[in-house]
Formats: structure tokens, sequence, C-alpha cells
């Protein structure tokens, strides 16, 4: 029997990225060891606050394969291949990490310290991505759980009040990794 989704509406999609490396909960986020919800704020602290848009991305690679046929000779077939999955999120709020990756730095920009811009050249981070979309009465509809790496898309032009950042999050490959509808 496979599931069935019934129509909802919908609130919204909280997001949330702890980094690689990071201390949670008395434990360290890696690509093996993730932390749980208990408490909330193991997620909360990590959260991108009002996302505006949120968008799945599947690129795939199609090879054309010959396969014997019954009658003798071959017979050409596609085989498509998914080579990433993504989600791509528009938000007006920016974070530490969205500024760590807008100038640069090597560690989560904050207030009132100066850092170096350019002290990196990597333009991503490795870590956990939580996305559950909620319904209109707080209920979560659904939840993905994956090892992924955030990259800035586009950040804010600065030609008016309310520029918007545009993140990606690329999943990984990981045991942990879940998805759950309810």
């Amino acid at each position: 029997m496979g599931l069935t989704l019934k129509r909802r509406e919908r609130r919204g999609d909280f997001v949330y990225f702890i980094p690689n490396g990071t201390a949670v909960d008395g434990g360290t986020v890696s690509k093996t060891s993730w932390p749980d919800a208990s408490p909330a704020t193991n997620y909360t602290d990590w959260q991108f606050d009002d996302i505006e848009s949120t968008e799945f991305i599947r690129d795939q690679d199609t090879e054309t394969i010959q396969v014997p046929n019954a009658s003798g000779g071959y017979t050409k077939e596609e085989e498509p291949t998914v080579t990433k999955r993504a989600w791509k999120h528009t938000t007006s709020k920016a974070n530490s990490l969205l500024k760590q990756l807008e100038h640069g730095t090597s560690s989560a920009i904050a207030s009132g310290v100066p850092q170096t811009p350019g002290g990196t050249n990597v333009p991503y981070l490795d870590g956990v991505y939580l996305k559950e979309t909620v319904g209109a009465d707080g209920t979560v509809i659904s939840r993905i759980q994956v090892w992924g790496r955030l990259t800035l898309v586009n950040p804010p032009k600065s030609e008016n009040a309310t520029g918007k950042y545009e993140f990606q999050v690329q999943q990984l490959s990981a045991a942990l990794n879940t998805v759950q509808e309810n």
C-alpha cells in the first residue's frame, strides 16, 4: 500500500543548518554524529529565519545503452541517473552562516568581532541540514534531514532596504540521511 498525502494548507518551511565540527549538547557535529531534537535549541539556535521560498532542485544525467532484444539485435534505451538533490531558499534575514559565506571568513560572523574578509577560499560549509514543512495548524507535514553542503547562491543587492539572500543546500551521501512524510 502506497503513501497518499492529503492536500493541506502550508504555513511554510523551517530551515536549520549546523556546520561540521560544531559542539552541540555535549557532542560534535560530523557526518556520522548528529544532534537529536531535545532540547529544541539544538536546532533552533541554527535556524534561518523567515524563509520566503523553497525550490527543490534535481539534476540528472542520461546515458544511452544498448540492450539485447529477443528477436536479435539491440535496442537503445535511455537510463537516467540522479546526480544532484538540493533545496534553494530565499530569505531577507541573514544569519552568521550566510554572512560567513558572503564575506569568505574562516569562521561564523559574530557581532562586534572584526574578521578578515577572504580569509578562506572555500565557498561552502558542510553540515546537518533540517527542513520541516509545517501546516496551517502547526503540525509538521514533512521533515527531511541530510548531510549537506551550504552555499550562498546570491547575496543581496544593495539597491533597496530589503535585499534577499538566496542559499542552497545540496544533499551529500550519509548513512543518517532521512525523510519522513506525515
